[in-house]
């Protein structure tokens, strides 16, 4: 009977330990199950935070690029002709461009040479077509093969219509090889307050000492 008893609860404490074993090794296989639908989770979860941290910036850049092209609409344009007056005699009252400066090789078109002008803006070709108002500004020739013609800086100043009173100051080069010439538009006074945008410039026919130049203004 001793030796039963014993065998029953050998047998007992194995089917014990048995069931605890299972239930360790069931409760391990469904915790590396929990982990790893965790762990799978929090990777769908990142990637799909990815992906929503992404497409906002697709969408900013496209909103800035819109905002750009939006910002690129031109506002306003103006259009007219400079009037440019050129003599050899330097006492020649009327004309409107004077060499401020001349290089040692007294070649006015070489690099350093530097002009101021007090230019016509007219209405059209026609020396007695509208007086707009005046271009005034200096320039140099900066590019040692002149090939870029003259680097400027000029302000027009309006003295007709609602535009009286008003400026806008410009910059770029003139006079170059290539066609139309471009200026910035740096700012002005007046109806022009804050303006900003850019100009196409081009030759028009030439009357006699007049040199004329059609210019588009494109404000932003």
């Amino acid at each position: 009977m001793a030796a039963t008893g014993l065998v029953q609860r050998s047998r007992s404490s194995f089917t014990t330990i048995t069931a605890t074993r299972q239930h360790f090794f069931d409760r391990s296989s469904s915790r590396s199950s929990f982990l790893a639908c965790r762990s799978q989770r929090l990777i769908q979860g990142s990637a799909t935070a990815l992906r929503l941290h992404n497409e906002p910036t697709r969408r900013n850049i496209s909103g800035v690029a819109r905002s750009s092209l939006e910002k690129q609409k031109v506002k306003e344009t103006l259009e007219f002709y400079i009037h440019e007056i050129r003599s050899a005699d330097p006492d020649d009252k009327t004309a409107t461009l004077k060499l401020a400066n001349l290089p040692p090789n007294i070649n006015p078109l070489q690099w350093g040479s530097s002009f101021v002008f007090d230019n016509e803006v007219r209405e059209g070709l026609g020396a007695d077509s509208k007086l707009l108002g005046r271009e005034r500004g200096w320039g140099v020739v900066t590019d040692q093969n002149s090939e870029e013609g003259l680097q400027l800086i000029s302000k027009i100043s309006f003295t007709e219509s609602k535009l009286n009173g008003s400026t806008i100051t410009f910059s770029g080069n003139v006079g170059g090889k290539e066609t139309p010439y471009e200026l910035i538009i740096h700012g002005g006074t007046g109806h022009f307050r804050g303006a900003h945008g850019y100009v196409l410039a081009e030759n028009a026919p030439n009357d006699g000492p007049r040199f004329i130049f059609h210019w588009k203004v494109f404000l932003l």
